[in-house]
């Protein structure tokens, strides 16, 4: 057995781990890419669901601005201007509290 045999047997040792390494990374991806298809298939009814709530909140919301919100704010600025003319009344008239 010369050198140049032990050369030649290093080469197919390592030929064969590289093709076997080759091999369990292409297993390894395909594996995952099944696990995140399935996963994605699992997930999908969810963020649907999500979104169609997500969506029914926005009108809720919507609905509440329009219903309670602007009539509240426009009573909040009607009191501010009652106050607003009273103050000035009162600064006219000239009577000051102490």
């Amino acid at each position: 057995m010369t050198i140049d045999w032990y050369r030649d047997l290093v080469i197919v040792i390592f030929g064969l781990g590289a093709t076997l390494a080759a091999i369990a990374l292409t297993v390894f991806i395909i594996t995952l890419t099944v696990f995140a298809f399935l996963f994605y298939k699992r997930l999908k009814p969810v963020m649907a669901s999500i979104k169609n709530t997500t969506e029914t909140v926005e009108r809720v919301a919507s609905n509440v601005e329009e219903a309670v919100a602007k009539p509240l704010t426009q009573i909040i600025a009607f009191i501010q201007g009652i106050r607003s003319a009273l103050g000035l009344v009162k600064k006219f008239t000239g009577k000051e509290e102490e």
